[in-house]
């Protein structure tokens, strides 16, 4: 949020002193010879359809931003709310409703560490700390309202200890596992990457390896 903040920030910049040297060569045009005006319209046309094309561009971006400002506030509010909470439904994939009792919050990675009430004993992933890039990859979660659903991609590499990955993350897959073809984790799934650095086409998705998780809940898993 904070680099798209920037971002806006310099390109309205950028744009106000763009729209400025145009003004300016505009009123070189009006002082210029007859002979010069022709060539120097066809200049400033230019310049002007690329000044509004990127201020189309400005303003679609910083709607973007601003919905996803207001989104992250609701996010930030709920997660405010759940710090309250000390236990939780778990419904399995088969219905099964559980409780289970919150262990460890993690700001950090905006995960939180439950553990299941009373003596049942439910089914679990084998996790791995082991993959390579290109390695298939499926990620699991319940994107958009929609329960218990699979994405498929590869592995494309890391950013910043992170497992980059093109399976498709929607809103509702965070918190997922990303397994492999084996049905093994690797990670969890936590958020998407935009390419061009701005709110835009959402293309690769982040995952968190299971080392960072082990690190986190070191104390509490053992």
């Amino acid at each position: 949020m904070e680099e798209v903040k920037e971002y806006l920030q310099q390109k309205k910049l950028e744009m106000h002193q763009y729209k400025k040297k145009l003004a300016d060569y505009k009123e070189r045009i009006s002082n210029a010879s007859e002979a010069d005006r022709a060539t120097m319209q066809k200049t400033y046309d230019y310049y002007l359809k690329r000044y509004t094309l990127q201020e189309k561009q400005h303003d679609k971006i910083s709607a973007n931003y601003i919905k996803a400002k207001k989104a992250f506030s609701q996010h930030n509010r709920k997660m405010r709310q759940s710090i309250g909470a000390t236990t939780f439904k778990i419904i399995l994939k088969d219905s099964t409703e559980l409780q289970a009792n919150l262990i460890k919050l993690s700001p950090k990675f905006d995960l939180a560490l439950l553990k299941l009430s009373g003596n049942y004993k439910t089914p679990f992933l084998k996790n791995t700390t082991q993959f390579t890039q290109g390695m298939d990859v499926y990620a699991i979660g319940s994107p958009l309202g929609f329960k218990d659903y699979v994405s498929k991609g590869i592995i494309m590499g890391q950013e910043k200890g992170h497992i980059v990955t093109d399976a498709q993350i929607l809103p509702g897959n965070s918190g997922g596992p990303l397994v492999t073809t084996d049905g093994i984790a690797i990670g969890i799934n936590t958020a998407v990457y935009r390419a061009d650095g701005t709110i835009g086409s959402e293309v690769f998705g982040y995952a968190i390896p299971t080392s960072m998780i082990e690190r986190e809940f070191a104390k509490e898993l053992h």
